[in-house]
């Protein structure tokens, strides 16, 4: 079992928990709760709700997810100190991918409904925000990554009008991702009078 200083140094490592305070720190450390998974474990299904957020302290795991014939693809592997779950904090929509253990491992958990409190509002913010800017640095480079791997083509191939318009449409839907997770963070109108509640989609004036 975990005291609440190892959650606490755990946090401190990762990028979503920068620029909070010790206080707040603290806060988040009270929540968390320690779970052991062997591998082929699920973590979570995809179309499940969102109602908890991870972090992996030993072990590995697997992130996959369904194509349109529900064929199942492995995505990518998640180590020890990475996140899990984290979209979910912002637009409390189902998963969008299945997360398998891929070997034993600990996981802490730490349940999404706590941040929407009005007394943990702020730290609510600070974490959509660190997402959010996270989010649109892999957006990025996943966009810079597809425009490497496909400029021998682009040079090359006499079809190069038809790679542009290709490589314009992967921009714009990059483009279209980054601006929605903006918009769950940012379009709070006014945030130190309006509370935003991801769970019902709308705000309530602060007493």
């Amino acid at each position: 079992m975990n005291s609440q200083d190892e959650v606490y140094n755990l946090l401190k490592k990762n990028q979503i928990f920068h620029d909070l305070t010790d206080m707040q720190l603290t806060t988040i450390s009270s929540f968390a709760k320690e779970h052991i998974l062997q591998a082929g474990e699920e973590v979570f299904r995809e179309g499940d709700l969102s109602d908890f957020f991870y972090i992996i302290q030993h072990g590995t795991v697997q992130v996959s997810k369904k194509d349109k014939n529900m064929v199942n693809y492995d995505i990518r592997t998640l180590n020890e100190g990475e996140i899990l779950g984290e979209i979910g904090l912002i637009t409390n929509k189902p998963r969008s991918a299945s997360i398998v253990a891929l070997s034993k491992v600990v996981l802490l958990s730490f349940p999404i409904d706590k941040f929407y409190d009005e007394k943990n509002f702020e730290i609510y913010l600070k974490l959509a925000q660190n997402i959010a800017k996270i989010l649109a640095e892999r957006l990025d480079y996943t966009y810079t990554t597809i425009v490497e791997s496909m400029r021998d083509k682009l040079i090359s191939s006499k079809k190069f009008a038809t790679y542009q318009f290709i490589l314009l449409i992967v921009l714009l839907i990059c483009l279209f991702q980054t601006s929605m997770i903006i918009y769950h963070v940012f379009h709070l109108n006014d945030v130190l009078n309006i509370k935003y509640d991801p769970r019902q989609g709308s705000s309530k004036m602060f007493n």
